[in-house]
């Protein structure tokens, strides 16, 4: 759940801000969709999925970079199901002395370049199964087998996009160890990856949480809700701590993936008590054991799992 679609620098000093849309992205798409969309009687509804809508910039000795990044899912709900019709993806980039004011632009065009690919395209429907109404949570334990999946709704239907990779890490005797994905051939990074799978954890693009980064993040928990623990910068918090900006602007956050819908979110105070809704003595052990330490929000996430697990393995 990000609050801004990126970052910007302002002024002589290039000071990093953060970039926020006029009004609700709903609302602006929207507007978009109508102005640039051609109007036709006898189509079927499609439901946009965004994946990323992002913009960044990269300053130089005598120009910047302004960089936008669409990626976008094109979904179809019928009879009571859903289906995937593709995913799509468009970077672009401009240089000039001043890129700021040119970024609604950038994305305009990166936007309107997903939206010809899916035209020009014939993808078989692929259905989704997230009729969450339908049950409780999903018994994750099919989905671990040794795979890179695009998407969250490959993973869900347990869609093996290839096996054959191998799993290059970074820092992994670190706090914060990370993590890529490569062909098995060629040694060359696989790209555009919603996560992969070794057969007992999950790794998760980055990207699902933060801007910029495409470096994958191994769970921690697996189950129901999978935990993901890493360590990200904070331009904004950089810019306040001045020379010691590089360390004081680094964050240690859980980040939780929802098995049921594959929704990533940062685990704060709020959304551990949203989860722990209907489940009273892991919301009273979590209140009383300090809730906001990570020590004690992963084990009362592993709780969770183990509580929501036993559920599912009693049911008839």
């Amino acid at each position: 759940m990000k609050g801004s679609i990126g970052t910007v620098k302002k002024g002589l000093s290039n000071m990093p801000t953060y970039a926020v849309l006029p009004g609700a992205m709903d609302v602006y798409l929207l507007n978009f969709l109508q102005q640039n969309v051609s109007t036709y009687t006898e189509v079927s509804d499609l439901i946009l999925k965004i994946d990323h809508f992002q913009v960044s910039e990269r300053t130089l000795a005598a120009k910047e970079i302004g960089y936008a990044e669409v990626g976008v899912e094109f979904l179809l709900e019928e009879n009571g199901k859903m289906y995937s019709l593709g995913k799509f993806e468009s970077k672009r980039e401009v240089n000039g002395l001043d890129v700021t004011g040119k970024h609604g632009e950038n994305l305009f065009f990166a936007l309107k370049d997903c939206i010809n690919q899916f035209s020009e395209s014939n993808n078989k429907p692929i259905e989704i199964l997230l009729d969450i109404s339908s049950f409780s949570i999903l018994d994750f334990q099919p989905y671990m087998r040794k795979s890179t999946y695009q998407t969250f709704a490959d993973w869900a239907n347990i869609f093996q996009v290839s096996g054959d990779f191998i799993i290059k890490g970074k820092n992994v005797r670190g706090n914060f160890p990370r993590y890529q994905a490569r062909d098995s051939q060629t040694k060359k990074k696989i790209k555009g990856l919603f996560g992969f799978s070794d057969g007992d954890a999950f790794y998760l693009n980055a990207s699902n949480y933060s801007y910029g980064n495409y470096y994958y993040v191994k769970s921690q928990l697996v189950g129901p809700f999978l935990l993901f623990e890493d360590q990200i910068g904070d331009p904004m918090a950089a810019v306040a701590f001045g020379m010691i900006g590089a360390l004081a602007s680094l964050r240690i956050n859980f980040y939780v993936l929802d098995s049921r819908s594959g929704m990533v979110r940062m685990l704060d105070d709020l959304y551990m008590k949203e989860l722990l809704h209907g489940h009273p003595e892991l919301m009273a052990a979590y209140k009383a054991a300090a809730g906001t330490k990570r020590e004690n929000q992963k084990e009362v996430i592993s709780q969770l799992n183990a509580k929501l697990l036993a559920g599912l393995n009693a049911a008839p």
